[in-house]
């Protein structure tokens, strides 16, 4: 049995007397408050709450998905999908780049006099 001598340069779960599914390491709840605090920040920085966020990540991901499909399909018979993949790609840049600016034009004005932070 691997691991289970002593010194034995594998590590194997039967090993190690603690070992099991359930152990996690000593800073996981550190990890967790760190992970919230940047998913936090993230939507923050892009304007959008949580719903929102998945709804257009979401949307992108099923996007990415088709193109996916479509590419290997193409792969497999190139006679089939010859636009797709590439067009969707540049439907999804152009999405991001309107999301970007969107969000640049947005920050700019909260940040003059009278922009909309004042006139909530």
């Amino acid at each position: 049995m691997l691991g289970a001598l002593p010194g034995h340069p594998i590590e194997t779960p039967w090993a190690r007397p603690s070992a099991g599914h359930h152990d996690t390491r000593p800073n996981s709840d550190d990890e967790a408050v760190s992970m919230i605090r940047s998913s936090k920040r993230h939507l923050a920085d892009v304007g959008e709450t949580y719903g929102e966020h998945l709804g257009a990540a979401l949307g992108f991901s099923i996007k990415l998905v088709k193109a996916s499909a479509a590419c290997a399909l193409h792969a497999l018979v190139p006679a089939l999908f010859t636009q797709t993949a590439s067009r969707s790609v540049a439907e999804l840049h152009s999405r991001l780049a309107r999301r970007s600016a969107l969000r640049r034009s947005e920050r700019k004005e909260a940040l003059q006099p009278g922009g909309f932070e004042e006139r909530r």
